[in-house]
């Protein structure tokens, strides 16, 4: 990667970052050609390592294409296989001299863990295990019961539930009996429970 920076002193060619495009972008890419470094190393005669460097920011493969004209004199883009597989070639080089760069310097390799365990592994998905909701059943040995509306509300969440995963990928309208309570206390539990439901 020395090329790079020996390049950029006598060149002037800068490396910028667009955060709201989140695009990477050199400048002066085309300064580079007198460097066999440049248009040889780490590039081809086609495109230059300047050019190969940025579309490795940018995470695009790189494709060389031949301009031709057909017998009406319209211009067309044909692929070039063997100098896209020359260029690609070279731009997996550059990406790994990257790698092989990047975390030698203990500094920068704490410095860039700690940016990324910030930006990206700093936030935990929220879980839904139903450990929170406490519902009464009556043990042996016990007499003390459930009162009925928290039954009926126990009965009614687990009831309509089961119905739903069943008749949603149907598209169904929901036919449940519930067991012979009084109809004011199954509309108590549908209610409060699921107002937006027509029973």
């Amino acid at each position: 990667m020395n090329f790079f920076q020996s390049t950029y002193r006598e060149q002037k060619i800068a490396v910028r970052y667009n955060e709201y495009l989140n695009n990477w972008y050199i400048s002066n890419k085309s300064q580079g050609n007198d460097n066999i470094r440049v248009t040889n190393t780490y590039g081809t005669k086609r495109i230059n390592g300047y050019h190969l460097l940025e579309n490795a920011l940018n995470l695009r493969a790189t494709k060389i294409y031949d301009t031709i004209y057909d017998e009406n004199g319209k211009e067309q883009h044909k692929l070039n296989g063997p100098a896209t597989e020359e260029a690609q070639a070279k731009q997996r080089m550059i990406e790994d001299a990257f790698k092989d760069w990047i975390f030698k310097d203990r500094e920068r390799r704490e410095s860039l863990v700690a940016l990324y365990n910030e930006k990206f592994n700093c936030i935990r998905p929220r879980e839904y295990d139903g450990s929170h909701i406490q519902f009464f059943r009556h043990e042996p040995g016990n007499r003390a019961a459930a009162p009925p509306a928290q039954c009926h509300c126990a009965y009614f969440c687990t009831g309509t539930t089961h119905c739903w995963r069943t008749l949603s990928a149907q598209e169904k309208p929901m036919r449940w009996s519930p067991p012979r309570w009084r109809k004011s206390d199954w509309d108590y539990a549908a209610k409060h429970l699921s107002p937006c439901q027509i029973i």
